[in-house]
């Protein structure tokens, strides 16, 4: 007589919330409950372009990262980028707020095009490597995911058109904040991962649509294509 197979139960998996975009100035905004890790890609303070979102020195001032560290829990990780010309300035910042200095990390890639072809790309396909900005924030956010029974919470300050928050999603954050003072951006953050996380919270008002979106929202670009189904 044959013994009766059992099947293992499956460990009930809670529920995650919507990644939630708040407009606002980080100064000023109070994002409820505390949280348990920080992924920011914060003003480089270059001036980009002329735009003043990158040379205000909001990134700079000590008052930033120390009101950041008063929203965060003890021990969380903060992971933030910085442009190789004043990388040092931001972490001198961080670390007069407060922070402790673990270790810098450097992306190294690329960026020749001799005859219309990008040599980094060229290296990487010929190896068989797929790179793209999602799996680099995917796994830089996975770096710093509290354990498995941990109800996970994350702060993506300076959130940008929100590719910190869709790497951060993916890599298995149960809960994504983002705050955005820049309406185009926040704006663009919204229909980006409404695209790639299913639907969004979206705090102060509902915001309408950039005037540069394509069809159901979306930028035409190769980043926001169609993902297959499975």
């Amino acid at each position: 007589m044959k013994a009766a197979r059992t099947r293992k139960r499956r460990k009930p998996r809670r529920a995650r919330a919507r990644p939630v975009v708040v407009r606002g100035d980080v100064l000023r905004v109070e994002p409820a409950g505390l949280f348990h890790g920080v992924l920011c890609d914060p003003p480089y303070e270059l001036g980009f372009m002329g735009k003043g979102w990158d040379k205000s020195g909001v990134a700079f001032q000590p008052e930033t990262w120390a009101r950041i560290a008063s929203w965060c829990l003890p021990g969380a990780w903060l992971l933030a980028f910085g442009g190789t010309r004043t990388f040092h300035r931001l972490a001198c910042a961080i670390e007069d707020a407060g922070w402790e200095i673990r270790d810098t990390l450097m992306w190294v890639y690329g960026s020749g095009f001799p005859k219309s072809l990008d040599v980094s790309k060229a290296i990487d396909k010929a190896a068989g490597v797929r790179t793209s900005d999602n799996a680099l924030l995917r796994y830089l956010a996975t770096l710093i995911l509290p354990p498995e029974h941990v109800a996970s919470r994350l702060l993506v300050p300076f959130a940008g058109s929100g590719s910190e928050m869709i790497g951060a999603y993916q890599a298995g954050w149960e809960e994504v904040v983002g705050i955005e003072l820049d309406a185009e951006y926040w704006r663009i953050a919204r229909c980006r991962i409404a695209h790639w996380c299913g639907k969004v919270g979206v705090r102060m008002g509902r915001g309408t649509l950039p005037p540069q979106a394509g069809k159901n929202g979306l930028k035409k670009h190769p980043q926001n294509a169609p993902r297959p189904r499975v």
